[in-house]
């Protein structure tokens, strides 16, 4: 099995793809693919901004909004998982 794309910046002529990346790939496109209804999405931003601008035009000022969440941490993952590694090397002593 091969598997054929279109040219990219990021391409490396020497990159490969093993048949079961390709396979696994397909598997995760087939468990989330189906079937696109628009209705069962909103628009939240043009909701808002259609809010704003007849808010304006009528001359009634919009409640506040409330506070905006506090941002969430970010984690290192390729830290982490480096950690993971050493630990699981030092396990098995070849750390």
């Amino acid at each position: 099995m091969s598997c054929e794309t279109a040219p990219s910046p990021l391409h490396r002529e020497t990159s490969t793809v093993s048949d079961a990346e390709v396979t696994m790939a397909q598997s995760f496109i087939d468990a989330l693919a189906g079937d696109f209804n628009p209705e069962d999405f909103t628009d939240s931003y043009r909701e808002a901004l259609e809010a704003l601008v007849q808010s304006k035009a009528d001359g009634v000022p919009l409640a506040e909004e409330p506070e905006a969440p506090k941002e969430a941490e970010v984690v290192d993952l390729v830290a982490a998982l480096a950690g993971v590694r050493r630990g699981c090397q030092e396990a098995s002593g070849r750390g």
